[in-house]
């Protein structure tokens, strides 16, 4: 009689199992991101949704994209690289600022719809990693705060509606108010307007007009030594928007990619994507502009086009 060589059913075994384990993981880690992608467009929706409440209860005027200084009349004008400028979330999470301060952090748009979502959950899309900005920029003492945190930020309202009447939107169906323009990131206790408008006091009014001053402004994503941000493929190449008439959908970005350069084609389709071009990697800088604002965020600008 033959004897039975144990070893040999085990190697077996175990040879079965890792090549499950090979076509199974890819499956599960693909059900997991889109979990998370489902949970990131709920989120568009519902602060699409807080916008329209906030204007329901404020005169249909959309929220500040940045906070006015009262010390100095200007406007805080959120430049990515200056982070004394970017909107604190909770307003009063940081306590080396003055009480005076904290009052006017309340007037960020993402602490002025927060009562209408009434949770700092739905302000973070679980996609994307953390990118800690409050260790490069603020005090150790802001760590120190023993009842407020910092909360995670993953998207940025269109700051061409910074103060604007949204009786002025020409088509609410497709000019989006909130969005994932800082690209597949998580900030730590900031949030940003993308695109802005460049107003540099409170002497004229910061408002849009059409071809007209304030110019706006816009961000890419492609990480510099200022600004190490997330691509814009965020999910399965494409990124959530939510629009001023409430739903939110996925996008394609980056249908058009370039190996000659960020700004070079061949060319997108400006009335979906609002960057130029992409690179092979995910990242775009140039965005879609008719020589004052960033074309796709324009409030009377007709899509039908």
């Amino acid at each position: 009689m033959q004897a039975i060589n144990p070893s040999k059913y085990y190697g077996s075994r175990i040879a079965i199992i890792a090549i499950l384990a090979a076509i199974l993981f890819p499956v599960f880690a693909a059900a997991r991101e889109k979990a998370k992608q489902t949970t990131c467009l709920n989120n568009s929706k519902q602060l699409a949704t807080a916008f329209q409440l906030y204007l329901s209860d404020q005169d249909q005027k959309f929220p500040m994209a940045w906070m006015i200084e009262s010390g100095t009349n200007r406007w805080r004008i959120g430049l990515p690289r200056n982070v004394e400028d970017l909107g604190p979330t909770p307003y009063n999470w940081r306590p080396s600022q003055t009480a005076a301060r904290h009052g006017e952090n309340q007037t960020h748009w993402a602490n002025s719809i927060f009562p209408y979502v009434n949770s700092w959950g739905i302000y973070g899309c679980p996609s994307g990693p953390e990118r800690d900005r409050i260790a490069e920029g603020c005090p150790g003492t802001d760590y120190q705060s023993p009842n407020v945190r910092p909360q995670n930020n993953s998207y940025t309202f269109n700051g061409h509606l910074h103060t604007f009447n949204d009786s002025g939107i020409v088509d609410p169906s497709n000019l989006p108010v909130i969005w994932e323009g800082q690209g597949k990131i998580k900030i730590v206790g900031f949030a940003m307007a993308n695109p802005f408008l460049r107003c540099t006091t409170t002497a004229a009014p910061c408002i849009y007009r059409y071809l007209s001053n304030p110019q706006g402004s816009m961000f890419g994503t492609r990480p510099t030594n200022a600004w190490p941000a997330g691509e814009q493929w965020v999910h399965n190449k494409g990124m959530h928007f939510g629009f001023a008439d409430t739903h939110a959908k996925w996008r394609r970005m980056g249908a058009q990619v370039t190996t000659g350069g960020p700004c070079s084609g061949p060319h997108t389709d400006w009335r979906v994507d609002p960057f130029t071009s992409y690179l092979g990697d995910g990242y775009a800088q140039c965005f879609w502009w008719d020589g004052f604002h960033a074309w796709l965020f324009r409030p009377p600008y007709d899509f039908a086009d």
